[in-house]
């Protein structure tokens, strides 16, 4: 660490600087108990409620005797702790950004407070370098009760298809391999990948692999509680070339006409969300037995 000199703004300029992160354990209890004096003292768990899906934010460190900690399942701090206060987090009560600069310097002095004033509203001159390269695209669901419907599962497996697929093209990404990621109750936990013959960035393509995994997994009847997809080995997208002289190959594929709908479909999710379209079912998409290609998803006959 170096110490960074002082410009004729009052900016560090200069070949080094100082960085610093601050861990702040417990903050989001401790501005409770700050404002409030009646939780000073009490086990205070900042996060979701008890009784639904969630997991604790933070934790005073009276609640921490307890041995609650941050992502810990909510029912497990409530089953650990049930006299505990449980709170919400209040985002704005921990926001630098209500204090005026006059407040902050009457509180941390004319110099930090021209530092804070300017950070809380996107000021700086700290120096950010490029990031490290994505390796991986993912978008999960937690659902609010168990989901055993396969239908439920298949649809929205296919929403997050879409989702991934979306974002990934929006990056000028696709992915070779495909990971489906699924949780039973007591966080039971599995994942699985399938490789891909080409780089996709195609949502059916994603939502056919990740669907055979679902079922190579034999869990259909098992309560799901999450469900998600993810792509990796990333690269650019590859457009279909099937082989003229497989009969069994892919058939082909108008890739520019294919492109041009699929940005159309992207412009109409980002305009009126993910749900204002859906694209049909192919014949190479995976159905219910007994459902016909015309039917919608999850929708009863």
């Amino acid at each position: 660490m170096g110490r960074a000199v002082p410009g004729t703004d009052g900016i560090p300029t200069g070949p080094t600087r100082w960085i610093m992160h601050l861990d702040m354990d417990a903050f989001y209890a401790a501005v409770e108990q700050r404002d409030n004096p009646a939780l000073r003292g009490v086990p205070v768990v900042v996060g979701a409620q008890p009784g639904g899906r969630g997991v604790v934010a933070t934790c005073s460190y009276e609640a921490r005797r307890f041995g609650i900690h941050s992502a810990m399942p909510i029912h497990e701090a409530h089953r650990r702790c049930p006299d505990a206060v449980y709170l919400r987090p209040r985002m704005a009560h921990a926001d630098l950004r209500r204090l005026s600069l006059t407040q902050l310097q009457a509180q941390v002095g004319p110099r930090a407070a021209t530092s804070l004033y300017q950070q809380a509203r996107g000021i700086a001159s700290d120096r950010v370098g490029a990031r490290a390269a994505r390796r991986s695209l993912s978008k999960e669901t937690t659902f609010g009760v168990d989901v055993t419907d396969p239908g439920v599962l298949r649809d929205t497996l296919r929403a997050l298809a879409a989702e991934v697929a979306a974002a990934a093209r929006q990056e000028t990404i696709a992915g070779r391999t495909v990971t489906l990621k699924i949780r039973f109750c007591g966080f039971e936990t599995h994942t699985r990948q399938r490789r891909l013959p080409r780089h996709s960035d195609d949502a059916r393509t994603l939502f056919a692999a990740a669907w055979s995994l679902y079922e190579a997994g034999h869990w259909q009847g098992k309560p799901v509680r999450l469900i998600g997809l993810g792509i990796a080995d990333l690269g650019t997208p590859e457009p279909v070339q099937p082989d003229l002289f497989d009969g069994a190959a892919e058939r082909p594929v108008d890739n520019d006409r294919e492109r041009r709908l699929t940005v159309a479909v992207d412009r109409i999710h980002a305009r009126f969300g993910v749900g204002a379209l859906h694209r049909g079912l192919s014949a190479t998409d995976p159905v219910d037995p007994g459902r016909s290609l015309g039917e919608t998803p999850g929708r009863p006959k």
